[in-house]
């Protein structure tokens, strides 16, 4: 990317958007470095040698499993250097299952991205890391509503056991 702030979302429709997979493969190769990182709620993706190919497998296994995948975007800030990135999207797919319950699929998603400004001025993509709301209701989880109740369950334990411990002990401010 010459000018990251005007193109990141063109870059991110060209790795999501495209029908086919061979497409977003290549669209990799066009803004990853070679030695780049990518992590998911799903998976942990360490750096290996030839680690595009492997991004690129992972781009493009998503896309072999779902159809008219969709980018809204919600927010979209950099640093001030242009090397950091965060983005606010929601990501509308369809599963190539054709199950009813997996048709329009709407995912949010926070994407944070660090750049890497090339010799030939140029910014390529080095780290991707997406994270999805903790709310399962948020993300369309309603096919198990035990497990939000049971995530409901968790959460005000834990907000009601951290409000009782910060009230018994004592905190002094240095």
């Amino acid at each position: 990317m010459d000018d990251p702030v005007n193109q990141i979302k063109g870059v991110i429709r060209s790795l999501i958007e495209p029908y086919r997979h061979a497409v977003v493969g290549e669209n990799v190769s066009k803004y990853f470095t070679p030695d780049a990182t990518i992590s998911n709620p799903l998976w942990i993706h360490t750096k290996l040698s030839k680690s595009d190919i492997h991004v690129k497998s992972i781009y493009e296994i998503l896309r072999l499993f779902s159809i008219n995948n969709r980018v809204e975007f919600q927010g979209v800030m950099f640093d001030e250097t242009n090397e950091h990135c965060t983005i606010e999207l929601v990501e509308t797919m369809d599963s190539i299952l054709h199950y009813n319950f997996l048709s329009n699929v709407s995912i949010p998603l926070l994407i944070r991205l660090d750049l890497t400004k090339g010799a030939e001025g140029k910014y390529w993509i080095s780290k991707e890391k997406s994270n999805i709301p903790t709310d399962l209701k948020m993300i369309g989880m309603v096919l198990f509503p035990s497990l939000i109740s049971i995530g409901k369950i968790l959460g005000l334990t834990a907000g009601i056991g951290t409000g009782a411990i910060g009230r018994a002990v004592p905190i002094t401010s240095s």
